[in-house]
């Protein structure tokens, strides 16, 4: 058989049956170079892909307990004012009960001063 060149370099069998450019071809080289890089990017492009859906899980879970914080926030201080009324409420009732014992002793006293 005879071998003949082919336009890369390398060399093939006569009868038609082609063999891979040699390793030293810098064309080789440089392809494997290429795709190499290819596979790299795409590696780091799924991972990234990947911390991404994870951030963006995180994100929403974290905003979610925002908001369930902003509303534990709202019922708290509504329960606050509602109890800082009560509290007036029965502030002003201690003062009438108050007024009515002082006004209780002292008809009290009247009847205990009458012969």
């Amino acid at each position: 058989m005879q071998m003949r060149s082919s336009p890369l370099g390398s060399s093939y069998k006569a009868s038609g049956d082609q063999s891979l450019p040699s390793a030293s071809d810098p064309s080789l080289a440089k392809f494997q170079e290429i795709q190499s890089a290819l596979v790299a990017a795409q590696r780091q492009s799924r991972d990234l892909a990947s911390e991404n859906a994870l951030l963006e899980t995180r994100a929403t879970e974290a905003l979610e307990q925002l908001e369930m914080a902003a509303l534990d926030r709202e019922v708290a201080e509504e329960k606050a004012e509602a109890a800082e009324l009560e509290l007036s409420k029965f502030g002003e009732k201690i003062s009438e009960l108050e007024l009515e014992v002082a006004v209780l002793k002292e008809e009290n006293g009247e009847l205990d001063d009458s012969p």
